[in-house]
C-alpha cells in the first residue's frame, strides 16, 4: 500500500499533465479542487521541485507546471520520490538491506521475476496515458 503522500503526489502531476503548455495552476486553488491540506500541497510541490519535475512562478498570476512532458514521467518516478519502499515486493531488494542470504536465497531467486515485472510495469505507466482517461 502506498503512502497517502504518494497517492496526493500521483493525482498532482495526473493533474499538472492536464494543464496546456505554457500555463501553471495556482496551489491554493489544486489544494481545494483535489481536497488536499494547503501545508501538505506545498510539502508535496516542493518535493516534486527538487526533483526537476514541477517547477514554480511566484506572484498573483503564478502556479506550478510540469517542466517534463507528461509521457516523460512515469508512475514509478513518483513512487520513486514518494514511497520507495512501495517499490519493494520485499526488504531484499532494498540496496540497503544487510540480509546475510541476500547472495544464495532461493526465495530471493523466486521473486525476483515478480520484481522486474513490477518495476517494469510501473516504469511503463506515464502521465500522458494516464491523462487521456
Amino acid at each position: 500500500m502506498i503512502t497517502r503522500e504518494a497517492d496526493y503526489a500521483l493525482r498532482v502531476v495526473l493533474r499538472l499533465a492536464t494543464v496546456p503548455e505554457g500555463q501553471s495552476l495556482s496551489t491554493a486553488a489544486l489544494a481545494e479542487e483535489m481536497f488536499i491540506p494547503y501545508r501538505f500541497l506545498r510539502r508535496i510541490v516542493r518535493k516534486l521541485c527538487d526533483a526537476g519535475l514541477v517547477g514554480s512562478v511566484r506572484g498573483k498570476s503564478g502556479g506550478i507546471h510540469l517542466l517534463e512532458t507528461p509521457a516523460n514521467i512515469s508512475v514509478h518516478d513518483i513512487l520513486a520520490i514518494f514511497d520507495p519502499r512501495s517499490l519493494l515486493f520485499n526488504s531484499c531488494y532494498d540496496n540497503n538491506c544487510c540480509c546475510p542470504r541476500k547472495g544464495g536465497c532461493s526465495v530471493h531467486h523466486m521473486l525476483d521475476p515478480v520484481q522486474k515485472l513490477l518495476n517494469e510495469r510501473l516504469q511503463s505507466i506515464n502521465f500522458a496515458a494516464l491523462s487521456v482517461r
